[in-house]
């Protein structure tokens, strides 16, 4: 990611319907798939997290109400604004080479990660190396290359993702895939005809990210939009979307 995004993302991650929304996804997926694992009698705190691509915190903190969470990036500075948030166990590293043991968490979570990183399968075999067995696996990753914008150049992706692909690379790696939908469906088409716009448009000479500043309300109603997605993904998968969500078991 650009050294400029994360300024952004450390101001915007606590409130823009795009972060908010996955939260509200990831945490009915924790609920509904990930929490039995440690014992519904258990508490909290006896499930050990492991969140790889932390960021710059937000999603790491809100994590913390399932269990015990240990974030991970690869980058220096997300660390330092990490710590600003008040967490301090965030190490340094890169999701292909995990400085920890097997067998080591009940869930790891890679949200909008694995898309920057540029060996995914050795990713992929990590995350399965340090996970218990009957751990879980939660991935968000963003859908289909013909979205591809400089949205995606100025948070340096490697990819979008086919579904059928992330599919194979999970289950390549020895996961049992439990859930593999869509998500972002209510706003797909609008996101389409946004980057389709960009490309027409002359480009920036330094390529951002899609983040655009919305009024209140219209943040609050997208925020809505992806709760109610949230509430069907518990029960069943969405048909298409800008994004998708992976769930699987060792």
């Amino acid at each position: 990611m650009n050294s400029s995004e994360y300024q952004k993302l450390y101001e915007l991650e606590t409130s823009y319907w795009w972060h908010v929304g996955r939260r509200t996804i990831v945490a009915v997926l924790i609920r509904k798939f990930a929490l039995p694992l440690g014992g519904p009698r258990k508490p909290p705190a006896t499930v050990k997290i492991l969140d790889i691509g932390c960021g710059t915190g937000e999603t790491t903190k809100f994590l913390s109400q399932f269990g015990k969470v240990t974030g991970l990036d690869a980058a220096e500075q997300a660390v330092e604004f990490c710590k600003r948030r008040g967490l301090f166990n965030i190490k340094h590293g890169c999701a292909e080479c995990l400085p920890f043991k097997e067998n080591s968490f009940g869930l790891v979570t890679m949200l909008d990660l694995l898309e920057h990183v540029e060996n995914d399968s050795q990713a992929l075999e990590e995350s399965y190396r340090v996970l218990s067995s009957n751990g879980t696996l939660l991935i968000t990753v963003p859908a289909h290359p013909t979205l591809w914008s400089e949205h995606d150049i100025a948070l340096q992706h490697q990819r979008r993702y086919l579904k059928k692909e992330l599919r194979a690379k999970v289950e390549r790696a020895g996961f049992k895939v439990q859930k593999l939908s869509f998500a972002v469906t209510t706003l797909f088409l609008p996101m389409l005809v946004y980057r389709r716009l960009q490309r027409i448009l002359p480009p920036n000479r330094k390529p951002q990210t899609s983040y655009v500043l919305l009024p209140t309300w219209l943040n609050n109603t997208l925020i809505a939009l992806l709760k109610l997605e949230a509430g069907a993904l518990e029960y069943s998968n969405l048909p298409f979307g800008a994004s998708l969500v992976c769930l699987a078991k060792k």
